[in-house]
């Protein structure tokens, strides 16, 4: 979202804080439905599209504005094959005991 160009200072300055504040935002993936597959923190390397950028979305031909949910299929993880580095590191990234909870919806958890 683009800061609107009637915005106050304060507003403008919130703006620019965004990507700082999305780095603490981390999501727990349920059926991955409402978390956003490239800009949201939900993998354990953070925002995969901060991480590898325009190319990584092409390479794995879904949109920017793709879920999580499009590359989970019977419970588990379905990483497309492909020998681009990128991807690759993506999939050695993600441990074992990494898994979507498809019986559950995307949560944030608040730790105090």
């Amino acid at each position: 979202m683009k800061t609107p160009c009637n915005a106050s200072s304060t507003i403008r300055k919130l703006f620019k804080l965004r990507p700082l504040a999305q780095s603490w935002i981390k999501y727990e993936t349920g059926n991955g439905h409402n978390t956003f597959l490239w800009t949201d923190y939900w993998h354990p390397l953070g925002s995969l599209y901060q991480k590898y950028g325009d190319g990584i979305v092409c390479h794995m031909g879904k949109s920017l504005t793709a879920k999580v949910a499009t590359i989970i299929s019977n419970g588990g993880w379905k990483w497309p094959r492909s020998r681009n580095p990128a991807v690759q590191d993506i999939i050695a990234h993600t441990p074992p005991n990494f898994q979507p909870h498809v019986d559950c919806e995307d949560s944030v958890p608040f730790n105090c």
